[in-house]
């Protein structure tokens, strides 16, 4: 029997791997897919992202990583009509190469002691009288069945079939979409170019010059509209908002790193299913507030301590969910709340250049807003 199995080998999920490992537990870490993988994400590492990062000893990992990550100082917002909103970050943030950084956690983790197993996908889940039982799926072992002191959940946001307990209501779903783009003059900073049915976001990507990180965000039927691809959505966009049209000139892109999944917004946190849930699985701010890679990593200091207690016998199965419950719920209800807000009104047509428009004359205001979508320091 694991001390430990965390099902879901993302930042979330490896990152937590390499706390319970590192604290001398028997962890297996599984995944259905190989990696490194292009992930649908817009590679956007908030300071609160590096702060959970130095809070579980993973600042090292970072600061190794190939290609390393670029600063990132500004903020800028357009729509279809008017001037863009430009805000200065009080913290420079950074862009990440999530293709690198999951590979260098799981591999930290592995460095602790972690087992790592990609190509195993889990296809149940069931409590025992001494923890969880795992039954798993791969190419070359086929099925078998695993068992383990303690489960948790890293999934990402859509859980795998059988292993939620939550009903997911088609209408709140969005396309999520990833691509690089090169010949895209580098900026150091994170752009939002909203357009009807979604938004394009880009960073600048890597080491190489021109090279740019785009992420969109859509409706489904935009993304039918856009031809059911990256390249469609963006183009559409571009063709819609003069600002975002002007940085593609000439821009290109590249193959093969092209990632598309469904996104699900208007969730409440979700501390708790079948098994514990961390990263994505918890909880998914909207992906414009940049600091989802942030909420999944502080779900990660949360929890950890939790299963120590729990695996060393000074906590409660009953305890760690009555508590984790309560520590997830009072620190992302608030920033859930106002990244909804948020997402609506600049996703509205004729609102969004209006709230820009606003953002331009009051900024100290626009500030608040970005504030208020921010985990706070506990």
């Amino acid at each position: 029997m694991h001390d430990a199995i965390i099902i879901g080998a993302g930042v979330a999920g490896a990152s937590m791997a390499c706390a319970l490992a590192g604290q001398g537990w028997d962890t297996l870490l599984l995944d259905r897919h190989a990696f490194p993988r292009h992930k649908v994400c817009g590679a956007f590492l908030s300071p609160e992202s590096r702060q959970s990062l130095t809070e579980l000893g993973l600042d090292a990992v970072l600061g190794e990583l190939q290609p390393a990550p670029i600063p990132i100082g500004e903020i800028r917002i357009a729509a279809a009509q008017g001037a863009p909103l430009k805000l200065t970050l009080p913290i420079p943030a950074q862009s990440v190469s999530r293709y690198a950084l999951d590979l260098a956690l799981q591999t930290e983790a592995h460095a602790r002691g972690a087992q790592v197993r990609t190509g195993s996908t889990v296809t149940a889940i069931s409590q025992t009288l001494g923890g969880w039982q795992v039954t798993v799926r791969s190419r070359d072992q086929g099925s078998y069945t695993l068992e383990a002191r303690a489960v948790i959940g890293a999934w990402g946001r859509t859980a795998p079939a059988g292993l939620s307990n939550q009903a997911v209501e088609r209408s709140k779903l969005f396309m999520g979409l990833r691509t690089e783009l090169s010949g895209v003059p580098a900026e150091a900073a994170v752009e939002l170019y909203f357009f009807p049915g979604g938004y394009v976001g880009l960073v600048p990507s890597g080491n190489e010059a021109g090279l740019a990180n785009a992420a969109a965000l859509v409706t489904p039927e935009a993304f039918r509209r856009c031809g059911q691809s990256a390249a469609g959505v963006i183009a559409e966009a571009a063709r819609v908002v003069p600002a975002l049209n002007k940085r593609l000139l000439g821009a290109e892109p590249v193959v093969g790193t092209a990632a598309a999944a469904p996104v699900e917004l208007d969730r409440r946190p979700l501390a708790w299913g079948i098994v514990p849930h961390i990263g994505d699985a918890a909880a998914v701010i909207p992906p414009l507030c940049g600091d989802g890679m942030a909420m999944g990593l502080h779900a990660v200091t949360v929890c950890a301590p939790m299963v120590d207690r729990y695996l060393r016998g000074t906590l409660t199965v009953g305890g760690w969910r009555a508590a984790y419950n309560v520590a997830l719920t009072r620190d992302f209800a608030g920033p859930l709340w106002w990244g909804g807000l948020l997402q609506a009104g600049l996703g509205i047509r004729g609102l969004s250049p209006v709230l820009l428009r606003l953002g331009r004359a009051m900024p100290s205001l626009a500030y608040r807003f970005v504030e208020a979508t921010r985990l706070r320091a506990r």
